[in-house]
C-alpha cells in the first residue's frame, strides 16, 4: 500500500497556486485574486478534467446561513479568476464552463512532486538463513540504532529550547509603530465625496451634485469616475458585502428613514433588504449579521434583514457603525452638542462602554475602521471640527494571546490636510506582508473640491 502526499504548490502553464498561503503567482509575480476566486481555482485543480458542480462550489464558498445572491456571487468569483489567468469563457485555456451545471479545469497540471515519503507495507520476509542473518544479527544492530535515536532526541530538545528562547525574546521586543509610507491622489474632479468603499479592484464612492446624491465607481489606481445606475434620485453608500459581490445602499425618501437595498457588483437588479429602514447599516465580516440604526435606536438582524430586533438605545445619536474583524463587537460614534466620541458594545448587547474615556476633553474622536487582521483601529481626531474632517490616529488592539503590551495610540497624520471617510483595501493582505492600503476622503461635504487619497501604511511585526 502506497500513501501519497498532496503537493503544496500546484503548477499549470506559467502559474503557481500555493495551497497554504492562498497565493497565485505568474512567473514568480504575485497576482491579485480574492479569496473566493482562489477557492474556486483550488477545487478545480483538485479535480482536473472533471466537472465541479455549482452546488459543490456553493457549499465550499458560503455557509448555509449566509445571505448572498449565489449565482451572481459565483459568476463574479469565476470572472475574477479568469481575469487573473487571462482566460475567457468563449475560448477557455484553463476554466471551461458547463452551462447551468458547473466548471471544469482543462489545463495541464505540471506538478512533479517527490513521493519518497510513500511507505511500502506488508513486504514478505525471506525465509531461512540469509546474508542479513549471518552478518547483521538483531542483537548487534540494536545498540547502534539506539545511539542514533538518543542523539536525535538531544538535538531535538536543544532545537525546541532555542526556539522557545527566540520566541520569548521576540515577544518582548516593542512593536514598530505604524507610519505613513506614501500618499497618492486618486481623483481630481472636484466633486464633493462622502463615503468610499473598495473591493480591492475598484473604488465605490458616494458623491453629490446640486440636489442629487449618487454612487460612482473608479479604478483603485485612480482616474475618472463613472456613475452606477440606480432608479433612486438620492442614493447613499452604506457598505460592501464581505465577499465583495454587492453594495448595501439606501434610498433616501425625504426626511423618512432610508430603505435598504442590495446592489449586485459589477451589475444586476437591485434587491430589497426585507422591510428594513434606517439611517446607517453595516454587514458583519462573517456575512451573517446586519446592524443598523433607526432614529436613536440600534438594531441587529440576519444579513438578509430578517429577524430584526432592537439591540440597545444609546444615550445620544449613534452613527458610523463598525463590526470587529471577528464579528463579536460593534463600535460607533455618538454625537452630543459639538463633540463626538467612540463607543463599543458586544453583539449580544453587553459591555457597553466608551472606547477612549478622558482622552480628549471634550471628546473629539469619530469615524473608525478596523484593520483587516484586527490589530489596529483607525479613527479621526476632529478637534471638534468633524464637519471639516480630522487627523488619522491608530489604536493598537489587544487581540493576541501572547503579546501583553498595553493599548497604544499612534498619530498617523498631522495636517494641514484633514480627512474623512476611510476604508481598507484588501489587495495587499497576502502578497505584501506588513503593508496595507487605506483609502480616505480628504474633504467633507462643505468643501467645494473633494478628492480621494490612498495611503500605504506599514505595521510592524505582522505574521
Amino acid at each position: 500500500m502506497r500513501g501519497n502526499v498532496a503537493p503544496r504548490v500546484k503548477r499549470f502553464g506559467v502559474f503557481e497556486a500555493d495551497v497554504r498561503t492562498e497565493e497565485l503567482r505568474k512567473e514568480g509575480l504575485c497576482l491579485r485574486l480574492p479569496g473566493q476566486s482562489f477557492q474556486v481555482l483550488l477545487l478545480l485543480l483538485e479535480n482536473p478534467g472533471e466537472m465541479v458542480t455549482r452546488e459543490v462550489l456553493r457549499k465550499k464558498l458560503w455557509p448555509e446561513d449566509t445571505f448572498v445572491d449565489f449565482d451572481h456571487g459565483l459568476n463574479a468569483a469565476v470572472n475574477r479568476l479568469r481575469e487573473a489567468l487571462g482566460d475567457s469563457a468563449d475560448h477557455p485555456k484553463f476554466i471551461e464552463t458547463l452551462p447551468r451545471r458547473g466548471y471544469r479545469f482543462i489545463g495541464t497540471i505540471n506538478n512533479h512532486e517527490n513521493t519518497s515519503a510513500s511507505v511500502v507495507a506488508d513486504t514478505e520476509q525471506p525465509k531461512g538463513d540469509t546474508a542479513f542473518e549471518k552478518t547483521a544479527p538483531v542483537g548487534s544492530v540494536a545498540p547502534a540504532a539506539s545511539g542514533k535515536l538518543r542523539r536525535l532526541a538531544v538535538l531535538s530538545a536543544v532545537f525546541v529550547i532555542l526556539a522557545i528562547i527566540a520566541t520569548f525574546v521576540w515577544l518582548r521586543l516593542p512593536q514598530t509603530p505604524p507610519r505613513v509610507l506614501a500618499t497618492t491622489k486618486l481623483t481630481k474632479d472636484g466633486v464633493p465625496k462622502h463615503g468610499v468603499l473598495t473591493d480591492g479592484a475598484r473604488l465605490y464612492i458616494e458623491e453629490d451634485q446640486a440636489t442629487r446624491r449618487f454612487v460612482v465607481q473608479a479604478a483603485l489606481t485612480g482616474g475618472e469616475t463613472s456613475p452606477i445606475p440606480t432608479p433612486f434620485p438620492a442614493v447613499g453608500l452604506l457598505d460592501i458585502s464581505p465577499d465583495h459581490s454587492q453594495l448595501l445602499v439606501g434610498n433616501f425618501v425625504g426626511n423618512e428613514s432610508t430603505e435598504f437595498w442590495a446592489l449586485p457588483l459589477p451589475s444586476g437588479p437591485l434587491r430589497r433588504i426585507a422591510d428594513v429602514t434606517g439611517d446607517a447599516g453595516k454587514w458583519s465580516p462573517d456575512g451573517r449579521q446586519l446592524v443598523f440604526t433607526k432614529g436613536d435606536d440600534v438594531y441587529i438582524a440576519k444579513a438578509d434583514g430578517t429577524d430584526a430586533r432592537k439591540l440597545f438605545t444609546p444615550a445620544n445619536y449613534p452613527r458610523g457603525l463598525q463590526f470587529s474583524f471577528d464579528s463579536t463587537r460593534i463600535r460607533y460614534n455618538v454625537w452630543k452638542d459639538n463633540s463626538t466620541s467612540l463607543w463599543e458594545i458586544r453583539t449580544d448587547g453587553t459591555n457597553l462602554h466608551p472606547l477612549l474615556p478622558g482622552w480628549r476633553n471634550p471628546p473629539s474622536e469619530c469615524c473608525g475602521a478596523w484593520s483587516p487582521d484586527g490589530r489596529y483601529f483607525l479613527f479621526l481626531d476632529s478637534n471638534n471640527t468633524v464637519l471639516e474632517g480630522g487627523n488619522i490616529w491608530a489604536l493598537q488592539e489587544l487581540n493576541s494571546a501572547f503579546r501583553k503590551y498595553p493599548a497604544r495610540l499612534f498619530q498617523l497624520t498631522a495636517g494641514p490636510m484633514l480627512f474623512g471617510a476611510m476604508t481598507w483595501s484588501p489587495t495587499e493582505r497576502k502578497c505584501s506582508r506588513g503593508v496595507y492600503k487605506i483609502v480616505v476622503n480628504s474633504s467633507a461635504t462643505i468643501h467645494s473640491a473633494g478628492y480621494l487619497c490612498r495611503f500605504c501604511r506599514e505595521f510592524g511585526q505582522l505574521t
